[in-house]
């Protein structure tokens, strides 16, 4: 499984072979973390806490999650432009309320007033998530 990961678009296989030495060896290096399950700490018999090695799995993993965590953001922060968008932080839904225009384009008396309305309107837990009113001039 890592070879066929790490060799996409690589023709060499001396390549690829040293770069799967290269990122175990990587691996190797970093120090073996603490488990924790809901911030508590896993610990063995003798109260020592059990560690985790991170595989080469479990790297690759991490990383491709990593991406994609990047690609929502970006497509939130493209959406931010001319919706406001409200929800749980940290969670992977949110709801929105499309102005379908700029925000930038609206009055700050109006946008205020938008902000204003919609926060009235949020259930407990809700915030309104835009990063971008402040900027604007909005007091959230």
């Amino acid at each position: 499984m890592s070879i066929a990961i790490l060799s996409y678009g690589v023709k060499d296989p001396e390549k690829v072979k040293t770069n799967v030495a290269d990122l175990n060896n990587y691996l190797d290096a970093i120090p073996a973390k603490p488990i924790e399950f809901n911030g508590i700490c896993i610990k063995n018999e003798d109260g020592t806490p059990k560690l985790f090695k991170t595989s080469l799995e479990d790297f690759i993993n991490s990383e491709l999650d990593n991406v994609q965590a990047q690609k929502e953001q970006k497509k939130k922060e493209k959406k931010m432009l001319t919706c406001i968008l409200v929800g749980v932080p940290n969670a992977n839904q949110y709801g929105l309320y499309n102005i379908k225009r700029p925000l930038s384009t609206i009055s700050k008396q109006g946008l205020q007033t938008m902000v204003s309305r919609i926060k009235f309107k949020l259930e407990q837990g809700e915030v309104i998530l835009n990063t971008n009113l402040e900027a604007l001039g909005i007091t959230v």
